[in-house]
């Protein structure tokens, strides 16, 4: 298991402390494997995180990121997902 399924799968079990450090962990070694979609998700996986710690800068910071890196990547879905994570963080700071 790679340290972003580590991280995501943390994440998903709410050991959130855990998970940040596996998914910036990943984050690194993605960016030195030159691997689009790694890096992508690995900053989808902090947007996800820091949005549920509300920490929403942080969160729209590596959605915008991760939604760069899936259109430079030309993976539409990928991008298009991110999107609709960024419209629902945005629609909550509003509330």
């Amino acid at each position: 298991m790679n340290l972003y399924e580590q991280g995501y799968l943390n994440l998903l079990l709410n050991h959130l402390p855990l998970a940040e450090d596996l998914l910036e962990k990943s984050l690194v070694y993605a960016g030195k494997s030159e691997d689009l979609i790694a890096q992508a998700c690995s900053h989808r996986g902090l947007g996800e995180l820091y949005a549920i710690q509300l920490k929403n800068e942080k969160a729209l910071s590596h959605f915008k990121a991760s939604q760069a890196l899936f259109v430079e990547a030309d993976d539409s879905v990928g991008a298009a997902e991110i999107v609709a994570k960024i419209e629902q963080l945005e629609q909550l700071e509003k509330i």
